[in-house]
């Protein structure tokens, strides 16, 4: 047990949250002194977040009154979630209402605080200002098309959420008990999982996910991609010790595992039915949810690293190609024509990324994914086994639906030979450059995450 003292020593290391507070109260002000806010606020806002996670780094496990627990996990997780937020303000071009930043920090506020909880109660708590911020932000446009798919996308996330809390409301009385009966909670866990995987876009809580990428604004699009699935998936893995408590951890992880095979065969058979970019991104956006639960699953053998790896690359590879579909003007196959080298060539080594092809650090993300399957023990285990089976296939298959982009770029249509480039062309370079690096050189960042994961 930690003391009180040392408890409240732990709110010296919530100064990223504080700053991040202090950007939504700058927010509130600003949006009543004038109708839209410089983008370079935010930006400033976010650095000083990134930097105060960085200089105040520490793999040990601190905790907070009791509700929150800081670690190397939770840090490199804030360090992600807050490099997403500072790439969705540069990805958006046009000035925004002070509105749209307090509901982006918002957002990262909540996901920051959720994967540092540690109790149900604040866990409820933060999950739905991530969700209730998205929600919002999935409509930002004020497009009919985008205030349906915003309503659906709130309307479906609340039954979710009553589900979850149904589920938590059967278990939490029995929490620390012996001789609990099982079959009860089981179903319990279930249904608490029910928020958490519509919140990652799971099957079969996955039909959400189309609609929001056909119709939010492209910057949301991207965060949503990223910050939601990763937060959600670092709370399963929180809980996972308390989930295996209420129900056997075999019963446990035979769920886990065929969510993840359902999950990832559904992505990609649905992706390559798609013959619009932003659908077919929405599938395969499943189908990463689905590889991601193997993370959730092997977090004692590996999990954790590579949860981390996997996430930092989906980071680079997911906001390098939606910075490249801005650039190109179009989401439809047959429009990708007249497109500049540079966001080309970024665009294609996202979407490798994606794939987990060399010349990129995707090729080590998906290997040390399988890898810490392969060390959780499947042999002799079918449902294991037949997850294994199910992401070699869907990773080789991905590249017939990834590829369609390239194949539309440098084949079918004219590409314009022109070197030209925006700031956010320089920004997409940049997170390219960064994937190549992650292939050449990965042994510092591996070996950071392993560090990581050790200390969970």
């Amino acid at each position: 047990m930690f003391s009180l003292a040392e408890q409240m020593a732990g709110l010296e290391r919530l100064l990223p949250e504080f700053f991040l507070l202090f950007g939504i109260v700058a927010s509130l002000i600003i949006g009543m002194l004038c109708s839209n806010t410089e983008k370079s606020i935010g930006l400033i806002i976010y650095c000083i977040v990134i930097i105060s996670i960085v200089s105040n780094f520490s793999f040990e496990a601190v905790p907070v009154m009791g509700m929150l627990k800081i670690n190397g996990f939770t840090q490199a997780l804030k360090i992600l979630f807050a490099v997403s937020g500072w790439l969705t303000i540069l990805l958006q071009k046009e000035k925004q209402s002070a509105s749209y930043y307090l509901l982006l920090h918002g957002l990262i506020l909540g996901a920051f605080f959720m994967v540092m909880s540690t109790h149900l109660i604040m866990f409820i708590v933060t999950f739905e200002t991530v969700s209730l911020t998205a929600y919002m932000l999935a409509g930002y446009d004020n497009s009919r098309r985008g205030a349906e798919g915003s309503v659906k996308y709130f309307l479906l996330g609340a039954t979710a959420t009553a589900i979850m809390i149904f589920g938590m409301s059967l278990f939490i009385p029995f929490v620390g008990e012996e001789n609990i009966p099982s079959p009860v909670f089981v179903f319990a866990v279930v249904l608490f999982l029910v928020g958490l995987l519509f919140k990652i876009g799971a099957v079969p809580l996955h039909f959400w996910i189309p609609d929001i990428y056909a119709s939010a604004p492209l910057p949301v699009v991207a965060l949503l991609s990223v910050v939601p699935k990763i937060a959600g998936i670092a709370a399963i893995i929180n809980f996972y010790s308390l989930f295996a408590s209420l129900c056997s951890p075999q019963v446990l992880n035979h769920m886990i595992a065929l969510i993840a095979i359902a999950t990832i065969i559904v992505g990609v058979l649905g992706a390559l039915m798609q013959k619009e970019i932003m659908r077919m991104m929405a599938w395969s956006s499943i189908a990463q949810s689905g590889f991601m639960l193997i993370a959730a699953l092997t977090h004692p053998t590996g999990g954790i690293s590579a949860l981390l790896l996997y996430g930092a690359v989906l980071l680079l590879a997911n906001y390098s190609v939606f910075f490249s579909l801005q650039s190109f003007g179009s989401t439809a196959f047959s429009e990708l024509s007249d497109i500049k080298i540079i966001p080309a060539f970024c665009s294609f080594a996202g979407l490798l990324a994606l794939i987990g092809l060399p010349p990129t650090g995707g090729l080590f993300a998906k290997l040390i994914l399988f890898s810490s399957l392969w060390n959780f023990g499947i042999v002799g285990h079918p449902v294991l086994i037949a997850l294994l089976a199910a992401g070699l296939v869907s990773a080789a298959a991905s590249a017939f639906f990834y590829f369609k982009i390239p194949y539309y770029i440098f084949v079918k249509n004219n590409m314009r030979r022109s070197l030209e480039m925006s700031l956010a062309d320089g920004v997409n370079l940049a997170l390219a450059i960064l994937l190549l690096l992650l292939f050449f050189c990965p042994q510092t960042l591996v070996q950071f995450f392993d560090k990581i994961g050790l200390g969970f």
